[in-house]
């Protein structure tokens, strides 16, 4: 784990109110999100991307793009259960929380 993700890790434990052997990252293909949560995620990530981008800029995003962007770093807080989707943005990370019952981990592969 480099630095600064040991630092993320640690403001992400903070900020849920649990350790950091609690927090967990976990790989963006291995998760599946509920279209509620897509479409809260769409509106909540929509004003903090207008913060930084600007109103024109950030409207004009997709809802793919939108996941893209915060889903740069995923990390499951098992204290809570949330799933933190978080980007790098304007020199600061910020992550925007998916409440459990929303999110799950995918099963892939197959059976030998």
């Amino acid at each position: 784990m480099s630095e600064h993700d040991a630092i993320t890790v640690d403001a992400l434990a903070a900020n849920q109110n649990t350790t950091r052997n609690m927090i967990h990252e976990i790989d963006t293909n291995d998760v599946a999100i509920s279209r509620e949560a897509l479409a809260a995620l769409g509106s909540s990530a929509r004003s903090v991307l207008t913060r930084v981008f600007g109103a024109g800029n950030a409207s004009a995003l997709s809802l793919g793009e939108i996941v893209k962007i915060f889903a740069a770093k995923l990390y499951w807080n098992e204290a809570g259960g949330e799933l933190l989707m978080c980007a790098e943005l304007d020199g600061h990370t910020m992550c925007l929380p998916i409440p459990p019952g929303h999110w799950n981990v995918t099963v892939s592969g197959q059976l030998q």
